[in-house]
């Protein structure tokens, strides 16, 4: 009688153990199957859900910034004072004259990409297609409606800094960074005096565009703002313009700019078509703001707004 009440026992408790066993087995298998079902999420994206629920901006000192969904990178551009033009250049090149930017702004580590261009406008119309090289065959008035469409999205997202917009940069500031901010060692081209390393143009483009940021880049981390493609300003001469009154920290006197005599708008920096002279941090050039040309494109500011 006792061993068969032991054994009664010993079964009651085996019967118990199996059960809290497979009690415990089902909740495993439930906790497996809720995280399996989950969105997986990388510590990348986790990154960015945070800053996009935080509506973060780059308004950071010293910080560059890419912008989200675009893989969009800004170079940070502290404010100062440099010397604007050339007096060895051509006649739109002088006088040499002082210019102040009172204001940081981010611009574009490389010129826009076809690929930038399609997510935000629905189409790519370069000639020399490759979702890395720069946008071409783009006008002034094109690439106003994506700095606007840009604005709209990022105004959206809470990710553009009160006061500032998504634009053309100024000829002042293009030139600026062009020639390394504060950080500049007065370089012919931008970014060294050897072109070859820093640009593509007429020599060594086999005439075409090349991807962005193949070549060196200057003294802030930018590149190809000298050859690859030339990159349209803000700068209007047509005081009936969409920008219309502007001071873009030019020219004191705006009368002695040749340009200022026509309706044209700006483009800087030279590309892969033509010879060296063009590609200086100097050099200036313009046309009508509706031409579309396949060594035009432009790189985007993210700098104060112009009322």
């Amino acid at each position: 009688m006792r061993c068969d009440k032991c054994g009664n026992k010993f079964e009651k408790n085996r019967v118990n153990i199996i059960a809290v066993a497979m009690f415990l087995l089902i909740f495993v298998i439930i906790i497996i199957a809720v995280i399996r079902a989950a969105k997986p999420v990388s510590v990348a994206n986790h990154l960015m859900t945070a800053r996009d629920k935080n509506s973060l901006t780059p308004l950071s000192e010293d910080q560059n910034w890419t912008v989200p969904g675009l893989a969009m990178e800004i170079i940070y551009v502290e404010p100062g004072t440099f010397k604007m033009g050339s007096n060895k250049g051509e006649l739109d090149e002088k006088p040499v004259h002082k210019v102040t930017i009172s204001k940081a702004y981010w611009i574009g580590k490389y010129e826009l990409t076809q690929r930038e261009y399609q997510l935000i406008m629905g189409n790519n119309p370069s000639y020399y297609r490759g979702a890395d090289k720069p946008v071409e065959c783009v006008s002034w008035n094109d690439a106003m409606k994506f700095c606007e469409k840009l604005n709209k999205r990022e105004h959206q997202a809470g990710r553009v800094p009160p006061g500032y917009e998504y634009r053309l940069p100024t000829e002042a500031e293009w030139e600026y960074a062009a020639r390394g901010g504060n950080k500049s060692k007065a370089y012919k081209y931008s970014g060294g005096n050897n072109i070859d390393t820093v640009a593509w143009y007429g020599p060594n483009s086999s005439r075409q565009t090349h991807e962005v940021g193949t070549k060196s880049a200057n003294e802030l981390g930018i590149h190809d703002m000298s050859g690859n493609v030339w990159e349209w300003c803000l700068d209007s001469c047509n005081k009936s313009g969409v920008v219309a009154g502007i001071v873009t920290d030019t020219y004191k006197n705006r009368s002695i700019d040749p340009f200022c005599n026509s309706s044209y708008h700006i483009f800087r920096g030279g590309g892969w078509y033509r010879g060296s002279r063009l590609c200086g941090v100097t050099n200036r050039a313009g046309n009508s703001p509706d031409r579309r040309l396949y060594y035009l494109g432009f790189r985007i500011v993210l700098g104060r707004k112009f009322k």
